[in-house]
């Protein structure tokens, strides 16, 4: 508990809520000589990224120097004062000479901060000039095109969006559009533009109601977020369940193995189905998923009780271990 000279008490959350404003951690690095020549200089970075896309927040970045020894220690913090909302990694990295990673430790963790103030002074200095966003001059058009990243966004970029949209000018909007995709992808961002709003159009046709665009509902977000699923189970006529369907990935983007989601359908009328349970990372779990799968005719007020007796027709522990 004690290091370098400090008593260290841990936090022992992942979980920062509004009153804490600052992030203290400690880590050491053994034996870099191995990989850096010894008492070599290189370079220790610390930042938050955004868990979905893992975009690093140039805003919450700091950089250490450092000589390699037989044991290099980081005792640092960061501000989560403007922090918005939303899933992060606390990311650590070991940079040669070169700039090269040598080595590397991410650490997940959640935020809520409804009053966090995010500057966006950095838009006014992006060059849109011949760029494929200055090509969309229609406001409405560009607004949706925006709006409809919301669930690849970070935090800071759903700020923006929920913020900030509806009263920025076209310019202003070309500018975060264009910055956004190419903090998504550096090389061809036009392209991976193209490539989501393709992705977008898709959810649009499979999941979109007379109420909800497809990447407003929950399907179409986990979607949007992590691609096609590897399975997906359905079942609309159970006689005791409501409407769901399984989805399982063999590996998310974040290099999650094996994770299913769970989706229903509650009032049984929209197509519209919600985000039950997911054993992901950063998602909705809800471990009395089945009992509220089945609550059109069975409910308890024992919080502990996860189980329902299968009655005929059930499925649903067979979709959640052998998805199909």
């Amino acid at each position: 508990m004690t290091k370098s000279g400090f008593d260290l008490v841990p936090y022992t959350y992942n979980f920062y809520p509004e009153n804490e404003t600052k992030m203290i951690f400690y880590c050491e690095l053994y034996n870099p000589g191995q990989i850096i020549v010894p008492d070599q200089k290189f370079l220790l970075t610390y930042f938050f990224e955004s868990f979905e896309s893992n975009v690093k927040l140039s805003s919450f970045s700091r950089v250490k120097k450092e000589t390699s020894k037989a044991v290099n220690v980081l005792l640092a913090e960061l501000s989560l004062e403007n922090l918005p909302s939303g899933n992060y990694n606390l990311v650590v990295e070991a940079r040669n000479q070169q700039n090269e990673v040598v080595a590397s430790k991410k650490l997940f963790f959640q935020r809520i901060n409804p009053q966090a103030k995010v500057t966006l002074n950095d838009l006014g200095a992006t060059e849109i000039a011949n760029t494929f966003a200055e090509k969309i001059t229609n406001a409405d058009s560009l607004k949706e095109y925006i709006n409809c990243t919301y669930p690849i966004s970070t935090g800071i970029e759903k700020y923006f969006i929920r913020e900030e949209l509806k009263k920025a000018d076209l310019k202003t909007m070309q500018q975060f559009f264009y910055s956004y995709w190419v903090s998504h992808d550096p090389q061809n961002p036009e392209l991976a533009w193209n490539y989501y709003k393709e992705q977008v159009y898709k959810v649009q046709v499979n999941f979109g109601t007379p109420v909800k665009k497809g990447y407003q509902t929950d399907r179409g977000r986990v979607y949007l977020q992590y691609g096609p699923p590897n399975t997906r189970s359905t079942q609309y006529n159970e006689p005791s369940n409501y409407p769901y369907e399984i989805w399982q990935y063999y590996t998310l983007n974040n290099n999650q193995r094996n994770r299913k989601f769970v989706f229903y359908s509650p009032d049984m009328v929209t197509s519209d189905f919600f985000l039950l349970h997911s054993d992901a990372t950063g998602e909705i779990m809800n471990p009395r998923w089945k009992i509220d799968l089945r609550s059109r005719i069975y409910t308890t007020l024992d919080l502990q009780d996860t189980q329902v007796i299968n009655a005929w027709g059930d499925m649903q522990s067979d979709y959640w271990e052998l998805p199909n």
